[in-house]
């Protein structure tokens, strides 16, 4: 959030932010499990999701906001 601010995104960048928040406290949940399938599923899928949500949300809020002029 914080790079956010600095860099002057708007809100793709945020709300991507809030989901990544909630990805990684679900991968949290997934992982303390220490069940070697929920933490490979932790592990590679929901930081892959992680990854592409901040990808999104960031070019979202670079190409659409800016040219909306939000």
């Amino acid at each position: 959030v914080g790079f956010g601010l600095v860099s002057k995104l708007g809100p793709g960048y945020l709300l991507a932010c809030g989901f990544t928040l909630g990805a990684l406290v679900w991968e949290h949940r997934l992982a303390a499990s220490l069940e070697p399938e929920h933490i490979n599923r932790a592990f590679f899928q929901i930081n892959a999701l992680v990854s592409m949500s901040l990808l999104a949300g960031t070019l979202i809020d670079l190409r659409v906001w800016k040219l909306l002029g939000l």
